[in-house]
């Protein structure tokens, strides 16, 4: 499963059926128990954006959230603390959707600092609607701003704002990045080690069941893949990966 509704749906038959999910969207700290997931925990994308405050010292800032609960959301808001105005703005269904009452929100508040906790499709608008308004803080968001990077025709509007994203970590993986680059003609993406490792479990642990429950083997696992040696806990898994502090500068990221 890849969104956050499904994962949510789904974790109570896998508590029951005690078979670990392996998915690409829900982070550690959502989920309850029996959950892998390639995301990048809240802590781990937490760190760049404490370490991006400290650098800029907004004194107020505007959280721009989807509809369904962001599991940042929490560790940002404590990240920003309670000296700052600090408020948010849920989109009700899209960002067109509520075009008017954020604009209206932007022009009322004029936050030094505007968080985007959006996914990648939601972007364009988002930088659309910031440049329309004639918003001119500073500009951080979820690490979804670099999948609209690699496909927006306008790169110099997103020159300074910045998001989270594991460049350095990807670097040190050279044999896998070199791998990578040979099959697919292309950079791998935040979750591409991850993932590959996740299949690397899977069939690890198919292998040492010996037509055995595969189950059994997967919350047993201690297989060290590209990020590093994985275990599955009682009531969950460990999510490996680090990210960096990134900015986009003069159309590229950079790493800060």
């Amino acid at each position: 499963p890849t969104d956050r509704r499904s994962i949510k749906a789904i974790l109570p038959l896998a508590r029951k059926a005690q078979i670990p999910i392996l998915n690409s969207t829900v982070t550690l700290s959502e989920g309850d128990s029996y959950l892998f997931s390639n995301s990048l925990s809240s802590e781990h994308l937490t760190e760049p954006f404490s370490i991006y405050l400290l650098q800029m010292a907004p004194k107020s800032a505007l959280i721009v959230t989807e509809a369904l609960p962001n599991p940042l959301l929490p560790a940002y808001r404590a990240a920003l603390g309670k000296d700052r105005q600090v408020e948010e703005f849920p989109l009700q269904t899209s960002l067109k959707g509520s075009e008017r009452a954020l604009s209206k929100k932007l022009k009322a508040m004029k936050p030094d600092l505007v968080v985007l906790l959006l996914g990648a499709a939601e972007m364009k608008e988002s930088f659309q609607l910031l440049s329309k308004v004639g918003f001119r803080g500073s500009i951080f968001s979820s690490p979804e701003l670099f999948d609209y990077w690699k496909v927006s025709s306008n790169r110099s509007e997103l020159n300074g704002s910045c998001f989270p994203y594991p460049f350095e970590q990807l670097r040190e993986e050279e044999a896998f990045v070199k791998r990578f680059r040979a099959l697919y003609e292309t950079e791998p993406l935040m979750g591409a080690d991850s993932s590959y490792d996740a299949v690397g479990i899977i069939h690890h642990s198919f292998l040492r069941s010996a037509g055995g429950p595969v189950a059994e083997e997967l919350r047993s696992t201690d297989y060290i893949g590209v990020v590093g040696q994985y275990r599955f806990t009682e009531e969950g898994s460990l999510t490996k990966g680090r990210a960096s502090l990134t900015c986009i500068v003069k159309k590229t990221p950079l790493v800060i």
